[in-house]
């Protein structure tokens, strides 16, 4: 396993979290996990090294870079795509806009969910994104910007919240205001106050991340527990009851970490297990 130090958390601590971890994290390295939350909700994309290693490479750059932190769903057209990538602030802009990658072929299909660069003509790929809707942007991989990333694994319904606040507002297709934004920033879409926005986007660490990485995002603080709520079924329902256990006991593998619960360790830790085995009604499957 992994060697850590868990500052202040003693012995039993660190046992308990590479416990909870081998327990939780069984996974590919080429897997990643961006939480996003937005005024239409929260959704979790999963970006595959093998789909496009370039692009999710950016993507990860960018989400680094709290680039997509505070912009705007400008461009969403229902049936078809929801666009952005457009920073709040154009400064910020101008340090992504002509940066741009080769393109890759494409390995998957479009889905609904379905995450891709938008791009202009060859090798036109930056910071701008789209996320495909059925039907129509099921039809996408014609150009050569249009390669998946990942998709949408979590959270799905955000993208029918996001065409109806877009309809019930009444914008219709708002694609012409993307060179306004790239110069002017948030400020250019004031006549739509109702555009909804991202919040902000982290990247997480769920199982199917490696052991050793997700010890390391835990000790730095970056699995962003606060996302799930306290409740990791709210982000949608996992495949089995082992996955969804084994979330819930990576949640209070960080707890343990950031919550300073450990004056009553040994009580507080046999709730929590109790919370996690409790989450299905296969209580055997989850002691298993």
């Amino acid at each position: 396993g992994a060697s850590v130090h868990l500052h202040g958390s003693g012995s039993m601590a660190r046992i308990i979290l590479h416990y909870l971890l081998l327990l939780a994290c069984l996974v590919r390295g080429d897997i990643h996990h961006v939480a996003f939350e937005t005024t239409a909700g929260r959704f979790m994309v999963q970006l595959d090294d093998l789909l496009s290693p370039k692009g999710v490479e950016r993507f990860l750059e960018l989400v680094d870079d709290h680039f997509f932190d505070d912009q705007l769903f400008y461009r969403v057209l229902p049936g078809f795509v929801v666009q952005f990538g457009v920073a709040a602030d154009p400064q910020h802009q101008a340090e992504w806009q002509d940066r741009t990658i080769p393109d890759e072929s494409r390995k998957a299909d479009f889905k609904h969910g379905t995450v891709s660069f938008a791009g202009s003509g060859k090798n036109s790929r930056s910071c701008h994104i789209f996320i495909a809707l059925r039907p129509d942007g099921e039809n996408l991989g014609s150009a050569p910007h249009e390669v998946p990333l990942g998709k949408i694994v979590a959270g799905i319904q955000v993208l029918d919240h996001l065409q109806e606040n877009i309809q019930k507002a009444g914008y219709g297709d708002l694609s012409d205001l993307q060179d306004d934004l790239v110069h002017r920033g948030n400020v250019a879409a004031s006549a739509y106050p109702h555009l909804d926005r991202i919040l902000h986007a982290v990247k997480v660490a769920v199982p199917g991340a490696t052991m050793a990485e997700s010890v390391a995002l835990i000790e730095a603080g970056k699995y962003a527990n606060n996302f799930f709520t306290g409740d990791p079924v709210k982000m949608g329902k996992t495949t089995n009851a082992t996955a969804e256990v084994g979330l819930c006991l990576l949640d209070k593998g960080y707890a343990l970490l950031h919550e300073n619960a450990i004056h009553n360790f040994p009580d507080d830790f046999k709730f929590d297990i109790s919370a996690c085995c409790t989450r299905r009604t296969a209580y055997q499957k989850c002691i298993e």
